[in-house]
């Protein structure tokens, strides 16, 4: 099989040519950057094309470099030592021979959608190259679309619920404010305005008080004695103490205190969204929004710089009586939660399918809840939020909402928890989801990859998710236990969610009828194909002591 050479990198005495057997791919941009040596010190070629690296280290391909499931073969040229890693998956990489000053690694990527790093040490030092790699089906850009529209309905209902709940408590927030899908930007207005007539009355009226000031001070050192400057020279005299109290008017108390404090930690949320990288590939009527709000915030900051800081203060809703100040502090509140979840956040894109498909597993799930459990009780951070037309996610991001039904029975369900102290090892599933009352736990594990090679099907029938993804599950439910002796069970079962789209045929599959024997399995889940993970999620519900 004849090999293309996709990629050059001379480095001083070094050379690496990487190598793959696939043919060349469509056009589609992709970036490559390379870090820890200066750009100068490379020669690049990409594609057979000689590339011109910005001062970052940074250049644009016109074509992918590395797709999921490339084998690709690199060879270096150079004295030793000489080493080649990747990340993030270490066992990506395999050293095949070395032979005086010539190396040759293998590279399998087996569904690896996303970015990707080849480390290199010599002793020269240690070049990061980062790369992309891209799907090779059609499926997943249909996927991507497909997820990213629905995400778009099921993130905003989310965002509104944490938002609209910050000004009050989450027992007060109505089913109507839970499921209104407000757009990101109208929020951010709306509170702004509300916000900017609230602070414009109550900056000229700050609550005031009167402090009272005891001294002792001499009998010579008084206002109408004089002069004071020679009386210490007159032979006899006598000064005595006397006390002195004074009365001082001033707008530094607790309440403006917290206010600045208030206002402090708002205009630090909207430093930190401005100062993001995605904040900056967004037009330009978005970006004003934040920008306003910038401005206003910073003379507000101004305005309140002579008072000092007061974080905590005790009592506050009880001790307030005053509307001005009640307004004040709810605006700023829910502005600033409507921000938080965009610090360090990233626009979404092709590369981040599979973490995005594990966010809308997650909330998919949770929409599916909804239908019983109608009162939303508590909710964390959004995973996914809209801003404007776009979408922005914080990879690595723990998400948890507690809902309740008309009965008064709760569910939690919780994203990325990680579960400590075990017996084992620690455990960090997808998601969770959790009765308390029964002390019985779900575990949904999204994974985005399908396994269709000829051994598995000849052995399960069809395509379906990989087997260890299962063995997974089987480690969780025993690893995850009570802390305390006698460390009992508490996973109820666990499933695998993959994008499946034959369901009907899928019923047949071993990983299908696992769950009914020992409540493992797999489930295929996709944007128009939940109906499978909605009818064994009320299994779950219904088997549970009292049936939810």
């Amino acid at each position: 099989m004849t090999k293309r050479e996709f990629l050059t990198v001379v480095w001083g005495a070094y050379t690496l040519r990487a190598l793959t057997g696939t043919s060349r791919p469509p056009f589609s941009p992709t970036r490559l950057c390379f870090k820890g040596v200066d750009p100068e010190a490379l020669s690049v070629y990409a594609h057979g094309i000689n590339l011109t690296l910005n001062s970052q280290g940074d250049a644009v391909v016109a074509r992918p470099l590395v797709r999921e499931n490339d084998a690709i073969d690199v060879y270096i040229d150079g004295p030793l030592p000489s080493t080649l890693s990747t990340a993030p998956n270490p066992e990506t990489i395999r050293s095949v021979f070395r032979q005086g000053d010539f190396q040759h690694f293998t590279l399998r990527y087996r569904g690896s959608v996303g970015d990707i790093r080849w480390c290199w040490s010599t002793p020269n030092g240690q070049l990061v190259i980062q790369l992309e790699s891209f799907p090779t089906k059609l499926d997943y850009r249909e996927d991507f679309a497909a997820i990213r529209k629905d995400l778009e309905r099921i993130a905003p209902m989310l965002t509104a619920s944490a938002s609209g709940a910050a000004g009050a408590e989450f027992a007060a927030t109505s089913e109507a404010s839970q499921s209104t899908a407000l757009e990101w930007m109208t929020l951010v207005n709306r509170e702004l305005n509300e916000l900017t007539v609230k602070m414009g009355r109550l900056l000229p009226v700050l609550r005031r008080r009167v402090d009272r000031t005891v001294r002792v001070a001499m009998s010579d050192r008084l206002r109408n004695a004089r002069p004071i400057s020679h009386r210490h020279r007159v032979t006899g005299w006598r000064s005595t103490p006397v006390l002195v109290q004074q009365l001082c008017d001033s707008d530094a108390t607790p309440l403006n205190g917290h206010l600045r404090w208030e206002v402090d930690q708002l205009r630090a949320v909207v430093m930190g969204v401005a100062s993001s990288e995605w904040y900056q590939d967004l037009n330009s009527s978005l970006r004003l929004y934040v920008d306003q709000l910038f401005e206003r915030v910073n003379d507000w900051s101004k305005a309140l710089a002579h008072i000092p800081p007061v974080m905590h203060l005790p009592n506050l809703q009880t001790n307030l009586r005053d509307p001005l100040y009640e307004g004040a502090f709810r605006h700023l509140r829910a502005l600033k939660n409507a921000l938080v979840p965009l610090q360090g956040a990233s626009l979404v894109g092709l590369k981040d399918l599979p973490t995005l498909y594990e966010y809308w597993v997650y909330l998919s799930v949770v929409a599916v809840l909804r239908r019983r459990f109608t009162k939303v009780v508590s909710i964390t951070e959004p995973l996914v939020q809209r801003v404007g037309s776009h979408l922005v996610m914080v990879a690595g991001r723990r998400s948890r909402i507690t809902m309740r039904d008309d009965l008064g029975r709760e569910i939690r369900c919780e994203y990325n928890r990680a579960f400590m102290g075990l017996p084992t090892t620690d455990q960090r599933p997808d998601s969770v989801i959790w009765i308390g009352s029964v002390d019985r736990m779900l575990i949904i594990d999204a994974k985005y990859r399908v396994q269709n090679d000829s051994d598995y099907v000849s052995r399960f029938g069809m395509p379906g998710p990989l087997a260890e993804d299962i063995n997974t599950i089987h480690r969780y439910r025993d690893a995850i236990v009570h802390t305390q002796a006698p460390h009992r069970r508490i996973v109820y079962g666990g499933l695998v969610a993959f994008p499946g789209r034959d369901s009907a045929r899928y019923r047949n599959h071993r990983f299908y009828r696992s769950w009914h024997a020992v409540r493992i399995g797999g489930v295929p889940m996709l944007p128009n194909n939940t109906a499978m993970m909605e009818e064994l999620l009320d299994a779950y519900l219904s088997d549970l002591p009292g049936g939810a």
